[in-house]
């Protein structure tokens, strides 16, 4: 639902009249037998017809080619059932935070300007990873009255990858997409990913170390990001070398996600460093087909601290954890 989804919205507001039909017949003729009538927009009645899941999005289809708007009407309120009735068109961005309070109504207001000047259908999830600061009052007093923006506050901490989970499993629409919240890879990459995904991947990931990507940093960080890339290079090496995944960089914060692959991280159980490798690994072996993005990335706020010895411990036992689960079979 794009230019014609922000005509009707726009009628509906100056209180304008709009014309439709529901539509109880599945054969996608249907919309185009419709459409000389000039209709605003087409009703698909799941509640009263023999329409399901299986044919919608080929009438969702012909209702947008024939420049109308296209609404479902479904049969009960099923979370599930109105999840996959989003999937036909929907994009969602999942944001997790933690402990941010003092500088997230910026990056959220940059957010929210961003998507509105979108044509297609869109939505903000915010996870709060339970924050110890005043993160999930201040995120409540900047989105009240905002439309497509909702905050999810977990009850204890889970890490990045708990957070993350949390925001895919929520969100409704076939493209969904998660970045960081301190919008470290500016909104421009976010639109990379989802024109990506629009194109055929079922998997988007940024790729930091790709020849065309541009790291933007100021200069008295630069000891902290060299120790964070060089650490980051070793262990991806590690990956490559145990033949988890091909890919050089796993780790990036921006990934997008087809909606069908989502069930399939219920076998996920890595929520630190591990967690973007085991997504990977799993939509690796469901055949998803992935497409790796040069990206513009930023570091202009200080970043927390690598210790090479602590931290690189840590995650070389998440790599050989995951080494194991994959060579019994697990992931298959």
């Amino acid at each position: 639902m794009n230019l014609n989804n922000s005509i009707l919205k726009q009628k509906l507001k100056a209180n304008e009249q709009t014309y439709g039909c529901w539509v109880t017949l599945s054969h996608p003729l249907i919309p185009e037998i419709l459409a000389p009538a000039g209709f605003d927009w087409l009703v698909v009645d799941m509640e009263h017809s023999s329409i399901d899941v299986s044919n919608l999005l080929q009438l969702i289809i012909s209702i947008e080619k024939n420049e109308m708007v296209p609404l479902v009407r479904v049969g009960e309120n099923c979370a599930n059932l109105i999840k996959r009735v989003m999937d036909a068109g929907a994009y969602g961005v999942i944001v997790p935070v933690y402990n941010c309070a003092s500088w997230i109504t910026g990056k959220i207001q940059e957010l929210c300007k961003h998507f509105e000047k979108k044509e297609f259908s869109w939505e903000i999830i915010i996870v709060d990873d339970s924050s110890a600061d005043d993160t999930p009052v201040t995120i409540e007093k900047v989105i009240e009255g905002i439309e497509n923006i909702q905050l999810l506050v977990l009850d204890k901490n889970m890490g990045k990858g708990g957070a993350v989970l949390t925001g895919l499993r929520h969100a409704r629409g076939k493209n969904r997409v998660f970045t960081d919240c301190d919008l470290s890879y500016p909104l421009s990459e976010v639109d990379k990913i989802v024109v990506a995904m629009q194109n055929g991947a079922d998997v988007a990931i940024a790729n930091r170390r790709n020849e065309d990507s541009i790291c933007e940093l100021k200069p008295h960080i630069y000891k902290q990001v060299y120790s964070r890339e060089l650490l980051g290079r070793i262990l991806n090496r590690i990956i490559r070398l145990l033949r988890l995944t091909d890919f050089l960089d796993t780790q990036a914060g921006l990934k997008g996600i087809q909606s069908w692959l989502i069930p399939h991280f219920d076998l996920m159980h890595m929520y630190s460093f591990g967690f973007d490798i085991e997504l990977l690994l799993i939509a690796v072996c469901r055949g998803a087909r992935i497409e790796s993005i040069p990206v513009r990335y930023q570091f202009f706020d200080e970043v927390s601290t690598v210790n090479v010895f602590v931290d690189g411990f840590s995650m070389l036992k998440d790599i050989l954890k995951l080494k194991y689960k994959q060579s019994t079979g697990y992931y298959s």
